[in-house]
């Protein structure tokens, strides 16, 4: 043994104590774990393609399918098992699929990286704390794209559709990371149940696990429209945590922390963009838009009167300009001196007329939520900020926003564009 693989292996046994630790502090001792393997056949032996261990999670059933050069597999198995496979991977390379089979997996574990609850890219629906053991060239599988039809087994259009089905962690359109063992922990201490803002408080509910309330503070960074930025730890009152807010708040971070100082759930919220809030409702009704509106337009608030054809450009304009800044929010169904009109726009058609818009004129596309509010008619639209920036309105240019205005980019600010990327 070489000393690069020496101290490579010497560093994956330290992750995997490390690791060991985190599944019984998170997930609780001897809680059920899963894993899913999907194999793929490579001449005459089989190969991991992709897989992923996940530490108190049960399989939703044990299967083992074969589509003859296409294998999944999927089973509960015990903590201590689980660890073992581990063990077995970083000490010798080798990965049992069955009590009397296994297959060469030498690689390297990978530090963790925490996700929280409620999230798109996994559906534990609590904090998960994930590592990755990634496989060697030579032990690799390959994923292809044929669909999967055999006699006595289910029928998919892909091989990533199959594993999609049975996953817990979701990468972007199914593109999994090839050649790896995804190991998720399941983080049983507590979550937020329920995170809700309005113009008058944000609200959480948190479930506890086999973490005590009393051990864990609830903790908020808020920035409100009009006034300085605070933060503040907040009590629990029945069974809730709430922190009184003066108006829909500009933006807030809330996170669960343990006395030990470890984070363990958090929300974000940004009122210029929808960039964010998965897990955060938002409750905005005729009481939060008038906020709004007697906050008037600035660097993150957009008024237009309707989304009529004549209006295209003006209102992608404003599209394009948030989306090369910080994102922001476009009001749709009022004046310049935010007067509710009567416009009576269908939000379906709303929707899909932006969509189109966007489609055709702007390049590359930007991303947008949007919201109805059914007692006014108003359409509260949220511009996502773009990561690939700049992002340009064909035929007219790269618009920014600029206190409450839309211009063209300047020289300048192009070049510290192309400067970030």
């Amino acid at each position: 043994m070489n000393e690069t693989k020496e101290s490579r292996q010497s560093a994956s046994r330290e992750k995997f104590e490390h690791l060991k630790d985190q599944a019984v502090e998170l997930a609780g001792g001897g809680s059920p774990s899963s894993i899913l393997l999907a194999l793929s056949k490579e001449g005459d032996e089989w190969r991991l393609a992709y897989g992923e261990l996940v530490l108190g999670m049960e399989a939703p059933g044990d299967i083992d399918w074969n589509w003859s050069d296409f294998r999944l597999i999927h089973k509960t198995i015990g903590q201590e098992d689980a660890l073992e496979l581990v063990d077995r991977l970083v000490s010798g390379g080798s990965l049992a699929i069955s009590k009397s089979e296994s297959i060469d997996a030498s690689g390297e574990l990978k530090d963790g990286i925490r996700r929280r609850s409620a999230s798109n890219r996994h559906r534990a629906n609590w904090p998960v704390r994930i590592y990755g053991y990634l496989l060697d060239n030579n032990c690799r599988g390959t994923l292809s794209h044929d669909d999967l039809f055999e006699h006595g087994l289910p029928y998919y259009p892909d091989v990533s559709v199959a594993i999609a089905h049975r996953a817990i962690w979701l990468s972007e359109h199914y593109q999994f990371p090839q050649g790896s063992l995804q190991i998720l922990i399941i983080d049983r201490r507590a979550r937020f149940s329920k995170v809700k803002v309005n113009a008058k408080n944000i609200m959480m509910e948190v479930d506890w696990g086999h973490l005590s309330p009393a051990k864990a503070t609830v903790k908020s960074f808020v920035k409100p429209s009009k006034e300085e930025a605070r933060n503040a730890d907040i009590r629990q009152e029945n069974g809730t945590y709430s922190l009184r807010v003066g108006g829909l708040p500009y933006s807030f971070h809330v996170a669960l922390v343990t006395d030990a100082g470890d984070k363990v759930d958090w929300r974000s919220f940004l009122s210029y963009s929808d960039w964010g809030q998965e897990g955060v409702e938002i409750d905005i009704a005729t009481e939060e838009l008038k906020l709004l509106l007697l906050r008037g337009e600035d660097e993150s608030l957009e008024f237009k009167a309707n989304t009529h054809k004549e209006q295209r450009d003006d209102v992608l304009e404003s599209v394009v300009a948030f989306a090369n800044r910080r994102g922001g929010i476009i009001i749709i169904g009022v004046d310049d001196q935010g007067k509710i009109l009567d416009s009576q726009e269908e939000p379906k058609v709303v929707k899909s007329r932006l969509q189109n818009w966007i489609a055709d004129c702007v390049d590359p596309r930007v991303d947008f939520e949007a919201r109805f509010v059914e007692e006014s008619g108003v359409h509260i639209i949220y511009i996502k900020e773009l990561e690939n920036k700049p992002s340009f309105l064909r035929n007219r240019g790269p618009y920014i926003r600029a206190g409450s205005t839309d211009r063209i980019m300047t020289r300048a600010e192009l070049d510290e564009v192309q400067r970030k990327r």
